[in-house]
């Protein structure tokens, strides 16, 4: 039995035109070799057992002018600032921004908790009895987020599935609505779609696309190319929506 092997920091060593590259190396049980840049420009390498050290590197060394690409990507795409929840600040719903704006407190007596809603282009927060905190202008909007996210992706899922049942020819998914930190959605074996509310944030097209994508996987529960070929049928240009979508959530925060 393998033992699990600790990760090694390992640097491909600078060249006249490129620095150092520090990278992770993981070794697990894989038969192939994977590179990954993160987010903040680290890279993470994982690599089979007996993939030599020397292998390893030259493989790294292959991918030099890619990693760049996407370290330089990243860079150009930063991440958006973690949210303060203060006055002023900007959310999103169906790709359209609203600034929080807190209202006047309520009465003596009326509810204790913060109740966020959309008042024109603001979404207005109006305070409870408890104070409003940051924390609990971000539970007000969680709510809110929840409740919107729930009602436009019932629909949406409801309106896609009619229009394309006949050719995907499998029963109605269930579907459920929670936060999703790393992904858009995702489809379960038993018939299940999952989506993240943080979706209803995105512009209506990268819904579409987000549930006809789920709703492919109730066929293919891979992204193989009978997946992507039915997803283009129901879709055409689904590849650009793809990435059009993985753009904005770059430069959108997921609230």
């Amino acid at each position: 039995m393998l033992r699990p092997v600790p990760p090694e920091l390992i640097v491909l060593p600078e060249t006249s035109a490129l620095p150092a590259l520090p990278f992770l190396l993981l070794r697990d049980r894989r038969r192939t070799l994977r590179i990954t840049v993160q987010a903040d420009g680290g890279v993470t390498v994982k690599a089979p057992f007996h993939a030599r050290p020397r292998d390893v590197l030259d493989a790294v060394q292959r991918k030099r002018a890619w990693i760049e690409a996407k370290r330089r990507f990243f860079r150009e795409h930063a991440l958006p600032p973690p949210r303060l929840w203060v006055e002023g600040e900007v959310v999103y719903y169906l790709g359209r921004p609203f600034r929080l704006r807190f209202a006047d407190p309520a009465p003596a007596g009326r509810r204790r908790a913060a109740v966020a809603e959309l008042r024109g282009k603001e979404l207005a927060i109006l305070p409870g009895s408890a104070p409003l905190t940051p924390d609990a202008v971000r539970r007000s909007v969680e709510r809110w987020r929840q409740s919107v996210a729930e009602s436009l992706l019932r629909r949406r899922l409801s309106r896609l599935y009619t229009r394309v049942r006949v050719r995907l020819d499998v029963p109605c998914p269930t579907l459920r609505v929670r936060s999703l930190k790393r992904r858009w959605g995702s489809c379960s074996t038993q018939g299940g779609i999952t989506l993240a509310r943080q979706l209803s944030a995105a512009p209506l097209a990268y819904v579409d696309y987000v549930i006809l994508h789920e709703l492919c996987h109730l066929r293919h529960m891979n992204h193989g190319p009978r997946f992507h070929a039915l997803l283009e049928e129901l879709l055409p240009g689904a590849a650009i929506r793809a990435r059009e979508l993985h753009l904005w959530g770059l430069e959108h925060a997921k609230d």
